[in-house]
């Protein structure tokens, strides 16, 4: 158990979550209201996987571009993980970095044909 000031101040629903333990390829999903603490107790749990398993991949998707930078500013997260938004890392996995050039901003996709 952690011996810091943040053990004192973390609620029963953090609690809960920083005791789960995802399986292999998992996708955990932390759903409240805002200013509940989401980004504290998803930076204690990515911290507490970085130290259980060094090489383990972690992925924190968020809603915007400013959820994006608050984390990345934050130093609350580790350095080796990846932080994107939801548009950026299906821009970046469903088109590839090769192609992100040909990618224009306001060009609509028609799935139909």
């Amino acid at each position: 158990k952690r011996k810091n000031n943040v053990d004192s101040k973390i609620t029963r629903e953090q609690q809960k979550i920083l005791s789960y333990e995802p399986q292999e390829g998992e996708v955990v999903c932390v759903q409240a209201l805002a200013g509940c603490g989401k980004t504290t107790t998803i930076s204690l749990l990515c911290n507490q996987l970085r130290q259980q398993e060094p090489t383990k991949e972690i992925l924190y998707m968020v809603f915007n571009k400013n959820n994006e930078e608050e984390a990345m500013s934050s130093k609350k997260f580790p350095k080796e993980m990846e932080i994107r938004t939801t548009h950026a890392f299906v821009l970046r996995h469903f088109f590839g970095t090769a192609n992100m050039h040909k990618v224009k901003p306001c060009e609509r996709y028609d799935l139909d044909h």
